[in-house]
């Protein structure tokens, strides 16, 4: 229940979001460069998603390549356990549980050529130490894994993940404020294994607000 009501905190202003597609200048469409002398940045942005209930806080950069293409990096930070006591589940105390850390490599497709605005389509490649009680590797998530098990109330092992993973997602991103302020949420799963080459996913909704430039 808590994450929910984290999670409809930060979506809340994305009911608001209204972007008017048909004022946009034609640099926006088909396969051309966004850049232009009055916007130099070419429609780089900066997001945060602080996601409270797992003590995380996201820090995205993207950077248009042109109207349909985007790279994007994604750095993620974890301080202190999200174990016991924040939930029902008793977790066996691991030191790798405490803290962590992610940094994900975002590279983005826009369908209607409008970037970095519109529907998107990503894939991405992760690296770090970041597992959280439920067995996931990144905040936000729909699942949980330890719900697999028979005895969810015993002193469940958490497998530390191999630092290499990836992923893939599909989101929406939207100006609130024309030039200044904008938002995304993104659907998406990351693929991760454990110690012994267990293959696990993680499904995340996860919403974030920034400027844009």
């Amino acid at each position: 229940m808590k994450r929910l009501l984290y999670l409809f905190a930060l979506l809340l202003p994305l009911s608001s979001f209204s972007s008017d597609f048909e004022k946009r200048p034609t640099h926006y469409r088909f396969f051309k460069n966004t850049k232009t002398e009055e916007n130099p940045l070419n429609g780089f942005n900066i997001k945060l998603s602080p996601a409270f209930f797992w003590n995380t806080v996201s820090l995205e950069l993207e950077y248009p390549l042109s109207s349909k293409f985007s790279l994007g990096i994604n750095l993620f930070a974890k301080l202190g356990s999200t174990g016991s006591g924040k939930n029902s589940i008793k977790v066996k105390e691991e030191s790798f549980l405490k803290d962590g850390y992610l940094a994900e490599g975002l590279f983005r497709f826009y369908p209607k050529a409008m970037a970095p605005e519109g529907i998107f389509i990503q894939g991405s490649l992760t690296y770090g130490n970041l597992i959280y009680f439920d067995g996931n590797t990144r905040p936000y998530t729909l699942h949980n894994h330890w719900r697999k098990l028979k005895n969810v109330n015993s002193n469940v092992p958490i497998e530390k993940p191999k630092p290499l993973g990836g992923g893939f997602g599909i989101g929406y991103q939207t100006v609130i404020i024309p030039e200044h302020l904008i938002g995304c949420l993104v659907l998406g799963m990351q693929v991760n294994s454990d110690a012994v080459n267990k293959t696990f996913f993680s499904i995340y909704l996860a919403p974030s607000l920034g400027i844009k430039f």
